[in-house]
């Protein structure tokens, strides 16, 4: 036994020392390049950018040569900046052809953002299902949760914790009689009194059919969402913005995202690279105009301008913004962290292998064996 216990301590205290060393070196290592602030710019059809590095004071861009003050980058991204705009009483009439005044700016442009570690995670599967058409002002929270088993809707009493049968009974025919294949596979929704209306959850059954689940005056509403050929729903996002044209976001195995058209439930392609949801943050800044996507992660950010529209690509945009080698590249064989901005919880991730830190090790236990047999 004794032979074993020295060679699992001595396993573990390597474990620990490259843990150390690539902790150390992730807190000493230089960041990455800066990417500024950047939008495309309704006005100028290119990219804009704000830019604050080198302590040179705020500069501003396009990429197409053009300089900017402060003023200036207001107006060419009056979707973004009209606040300002109105404040100073410069807020076009009419953007593109198109009347615009700052209810209608408000109203139609919207911020999504996906991060890898809210999809890394451990969730609780039970949900909130709200009144979406309550005659109070404000929202207000259920006294139950829901959940899904393997063969049926439940609804759980929060108070006596015990399972309301009439209720659940209720949604589980109308979930059946909409086709629903249980169990379940995907849930998604917005739990929350904090926006203005609700548009409850949306579902993948076993079949991997797409549905909407909400709560209308008391009595469930069950909507069969039609997708498109071949799709096949990996993540869901409900949306609720104020322009109530989406419902939410699909991202389907290939790594495609859809929009959820409403009030016709219609699903429309965005024409963006292949999206990887658990390892680079999702940004989408939009406006009645153009969408400017933001896939980014340690390595570089890719930028693409989409069409509002037809959600067509109109011009794409990368940063690199590589990290460079450390200390720890030439120490360890490879490296050993136990958190991670892709997850939000205690993750043991091994990377970065390195051939010249794998014989410095090699080089250095043998040395040790070569001292010790000396003495």
């Amino acid at each position: 036994m004794k032979p074993l216990y020295t060679i699992l301590l001595t396993l573990l205290a390597a474990l620990a020392l490259i843990w150390g060393i690539t902790s150390l070196s992730d807190m000493t290592a230089p960041k990455g390049d800066y990417v500024p602030f950047t939008l495309y710019s309704e006005v100028v059809e290119d990219f804009a950018s704000l830019d604050n590095r080198d302590g040179e004071g705020t500069r501003y861009y396009d990429y197409a040569g053009r300089k900017y003050t402060d003023s200036e980058f207001d107006s060419i991204l009056p979707s973004f900046y009209y606040r300002q705009l109105v404040m100073d009483g410069r807020l076009p009439d009419s953007i593109r052809g198109i009347a615009v005044d700052q209810g209608l700016l408000e109203r139609e442009s919207f911020i999504f953002v996906s991060h890898p570690a809210s999809l890394n995670t451990h969730e609780t599967p039970l949900y909130f299902l709200l009144e979406s058409m309550s005659k109070r002002v404000n929202l207000e929270m259920p006294e139950d949760v829901f959940r899904f088993t393997d063969r049926r809707i439940e609804f759980v009493n929060m108070e006596s914790n015990s399972i309301e049968e009439e209720k659940s009974a209720l949604y589980q025919r109308a979930l059946e009689e909409k086709g629903v294949t249980f169990p379940i596979r995907l849930v998604a929704g917005n739990p929350t009194t904090r926006k203005a209306y609700d548009n409850g959850y949306l579902l993948v059954d076993a079949a991997d059919h797409l549905y909407q689940l909400r709560q209308t005056v008391g009595r469930p509403f069950v909507r069969p969402i039609d997708l498109p050929e071949g799709v096949r729903p990996e993540y869901l996002f409900v949306t609720e913005y104020p322009s109530k044209r989406f419902l939410g976001f699909v991202v389907d195995r290939e790594g495609s995202l859809y929009v959820i058209h409403m009030p016709e439930y219609r699903l429309q392609r965005a024409d963006l690279p292949t999206l990887r949801m658990r390892e680079e943050k999702l940004t989408i800044l939009g406006n009645p105009f153009f969408w400017t996507v933001i896939q980014s992660d340690a390595e570089g950010a890719e930028y693409t301008a989409l069409d509002a529209q037809t959600l067509a690509s109109v011009k794409s945009l990368h940063f690199d913004t590589p990290s460079g080698r450390t200390f720890a590249d030439y120490v360890v064989p490879f490296q050993l962290r136990f958190e991670s901005g892709e997850y939000n919880y205690l993750h043991p991730t091994v990377s970065q292998f390195s051939w010249i830190g794998t014989l410095v090790w090699l080089l250095t236990i043998g040395g040790i064996v070569w001292y010790r047999r000396r003495k």
